[in-house]
């Protein structure tokens, strides 16, 4: 039987809250993610969480344009996807379909059996991610830390060095750990001091929470699950984090650091998830701010050259 999970020996210590770890997996050997599975698995899904966007301009001046699906089929969506610079995130595969729920964990089992990293395994979820053979996701961190694992296609991963300001400011990564879309400036130059893997089906990287990175997509329709998940560590840093923000916005406190350490950290942690208990009691207004929501302007048409169309009066 196939491994699931192959970390190489040399990897299996390293510190995966500030280091990169590439590895390799076997999703690409299983029948989930052939073209008629991956229909099956959008006509069946929730359709509010067919997550679509086209990807205009450039990494130094992105545009995300959101896209809807209308009732076209699983297999009119991937018809779409083929033509043009469009993603579709299937989110939260884990919570509609069982099967892919117990996948999710036996990965997640086989990589902590190999490697230091120990998630909270109610944390875990996973986005199936299917897109054009152009596409590619711009320069940006996310909330959580991640695996990206490949499963068809090949795909460029860039990824920038966790940590450092230069990348990811200080504001923007606490806007970012509170689940804000944060697309920092990108200069071309900030590419020499990355690391970049030439992702084909059975490899996966996951790199420490917050670290900046980009894909660009280099043949084929490409298939990954993007999973997410938490450590003590990363909750912890989410949550002094939310606690800056609220302690600062409300209450005017020069509150910035994220160090998770010490009785400050502990402090403001406490101090914020009482307000927020609290909050959840009597109504009030979350604590920390959300993104916007947004409105489709193209709908996906398998048709059309560009595998859309404009929505008229959008």
């Amino acid at each position: 039987m196939t491994q699931l999970v192959t970390v190489p020996g040399d990897l299996g210590s390293a510190d995966v809250e500030n280091t990169l770890l590439p590895f390799h997996h076997a999703l690409h050997r299983t029948e989930l993610f052939t073209d008629a599975a991956l229909a099956r698995l959008i006509d069946a899904h929730p359709r509010e969480d067919l997550h679509v966007h086209h990807m205009r301009g450039t990494c130094e001046v992105p545009v995300h344009v959101d896209a809807d699906i209308g009732a076209l089929s699983g297999e009119q969506v991937l018809a779409a996807i083929r033509r043009g610079k469009i993603w579709l995130s299937v989110v939260h595969i884990e919570e509609a379909h069982p099967e892919y729920a117990r996948l999710l964990h036996e990965l997640y089992d086989a990589l902590e059996a190999q490697s230091a990293i120990r998630t909270l395994r109610r944390t875990r979820l996973a986005n199936l991610l299917i897109s054009s053979p152009t596409a590619e996701v711009f320069y940006h961190a996310d909330a959580q830390p991640n695996v990206l694992w490949h499963i068809r296609g090949r795909k460029k991963l860039i990824v920038y060095p966790p940590w450092d300001e230069r990348f990811l400011s200080a504001a923007n990564r606490e806007l970012c750990l509170l689940g804000m879309l944060v697309d920092d400036v990108y200069d071309p130059a900030l590419d020499a001091q990355a690391v970049t893997f030439e992702m084909q089906p059975g490899d996966a990287v996951t790199w420490p929470q917050s670290t900046p990175h980009r894909v660009v997509n280099v043949e084929g329709l490409n298939v990954s699950i993007s999973s997410e998940h938490h450590t003590k560590l990363s909750k912890r840093r989410q949550r002094v984090a939310a606690a800056n923000w609220f302690l600062r916005n409300r209450f005017g406190l020069a509150t910035r650091s994220l160090c998770t350490d010490g009785w400050g950290a502990i402090a403001k942690r406490s101090i914020y998830l009482a307000c927020r208990a609290a909050g959840k009691l009597v109504g009030r207004d979350r604590l920390v701010p959300v993104d916007p929501d947004v409105t489709a302007t193209i709908r996906l048409d398998p048709n059309d050259p560009r595998g859309f169309v404009e929505i008229r009066g959008a």
